[in-house]
């Protein structure tokens, strides 16, 4: 692991920890364990902005896909 890998990684848990910044919590994840979630925010934050956009992208569609199935959503395809 590069020191620069490290560097962004420190610097990401330490945003995360000084901001209170949880994305699991704000996703409806929330976890038990003190500080973890906090943590594997930072973690991600260290890989970076399209790393970021491509976890919101899987986590919108897993959300749309659960309200279809649960006959929240009607038939969006065009007519």
């Amino acid at each position: 692991m590069s020191i620069d890998r490290v560097g962004a990684l420190v610097l990401g848990i330490t945003i995360a920890l000084g901001t209170g910044i949880d994305l699991f919590a704000t996703v409806g994840l929330p976890i038990n364990i003190p500080y973890l979630g906090l943590i594997l925010t930072g973690i991600i934050i260290s890989r970076g902005a399209n790393f970021i956009h491509d976890l919101f992208k899987i986590t919108e569609e897993v959300k749309v896909k659960r309200k279809v199935e649960n006959g929240k959503f009607k038939n969006l395809s065009p007519q």
